[in-house]
């Protein structure tokens, strides 16, 4: 399974709000958490439609890249999976003995890493800043 871990700035700030507005904070990050899993979502359909300079773009039916969704959503985290009508699509990721692996998952992960982090730091940011206008 792909994780993509994000390092947060400005990481002081951040606990003082959580400790100032908890709820604030733990209703913008998990609307931050959604926002960027529809992105990371588009970016991993867009990676399984272009492919990349190793491997063709595994697309037949386009099964697979309408199957890419948001599949579990829990408090402050979501997963990205496909979907049970395209059970194929761990063997494109993973490969098989007669087929190399297209892993477009692992793909988005490091391509998408640094828009994600700014994503994410913007609207922290932006909710600390909310929380400051408020102790005012």
């Amino acid at each position: 399974m792909v994780a993509i871990k994000i390092k947060l700035k400005n990481s002081a700030k951040l606990l003082a709000a959580f400790r100032q507005a908890p709820r604030i904070m733990a209703k913008e990050l998990q609307n931050t958490i959604l926002k960027v899993g529809g992105f990371t979502v588009g970016e991993v359909k867009k990676h399984i439609t272009t492919g990349t300079n190793m491997w063709k773009p595994p697309i037949r039916t386009g099964a697979m890249r309408r199957g890419i969704s948001i599949s579990q959503k829990m408090k402050l985290k979501v997963v990205i999976s496909t979907s049970s009508i395209t059970p194929y699509a761990l063997y494109v990721h993973e490969g098989t003995r007669k087929m190399q692996a297209r892993p477009f998952f692992d793909i988005t992960a490091k391509r998408s890493k640094k828009d994600i982090e700014r994503f994410f730091n913007k609207a922290l940011d932006s909710a600390v800043k909310k929380i400051a206008r408020k102790a005012l």
